[in-house]
C-alpha cells in the first residue's frame, strides 16, 4: 500500500500487506480504515495524522501513521472480500466475500455453477473508537 501526498507530490508511506488487496474503505470520521484481501482475510488501521508540534518550518503535519487495530480472519472463509460498508456511526462493519466454492452440478460448455456470495456484519463495540477489535455478530 503506498500513500502518496499528491499536493506536494511526495512519497508519505509504504506497507506491505503481504497479499491481494480486494476492497478498501475509511470509516465516516476517517479514523479506520478497513482492506479486505482476495483469501478472505480483513484487517482494520488505526489511520491518523498529527499536526507537527516539532521539526521543520513549513511541515504542518507528521508522517501519517497506520497501526493495526484488528484483524478478521476465519478459517471457514477464504474467498475473496468483495465489498466493505460502514454503518452512519461505524459501529457496525458489513463485509460481503464472493462464495467461490463450485457445486457439483455443471451446465453446458464445462461451467460449474456458484453458490452465491454472503455477508458478515461486525459489530465495533465503541463505533470509530480507535484500539478496538470488532466482533462478530
Amino acid at each position: 500500500m503506498i500513500l502518496f501526498d499528491t499536493n506536494e507530490n511526495t512519497l508519505l508511506l509504504v506497507k506491505y500487506l503481504g497479499n491481494t488487496p480486494t476492497a478498501i474503505k475509511f470509516s465516516p470520521d476517517g479514523s479506520l480504515l478497513v482492506i479486505g484481501f482476495m483469501n478472505g482475510d480483513v484487517i482494520l488501521f488505526d489511520y491518523k495524522i498529527d499536526k507537527n508540534t516539532y521539526g521543520k518550518v513549513g511541515e504542518k503535519y507528521e508522517l501519517p501513521q497506520l497501526n493495526l487495530t484488528a484483524s478478521l480472519k476465519d478459517a471457514d472463509t477464504r474467498t475473496p472480500v468483495l465489498n466493505i460498508e460502514f454503518s452512519p456511526k461505524a459501529d457496525f462493519l458489513a463485509v460481503s466475500y464472493d462464495n467461490g466454492r463450485s457445486s457439483s452440478k455443471e451446465f453446458e460448455g464445462g461451467k460449474q455453477e456458484k453458490e452465491g456470495s454472503f455477508i458478515r456484519i461486525y459489530y465495533n463495540k465503541a463505533g470509530t473508537g480507535r484500539g478496538k477489535a470488532a466482533n462478530e455478530l
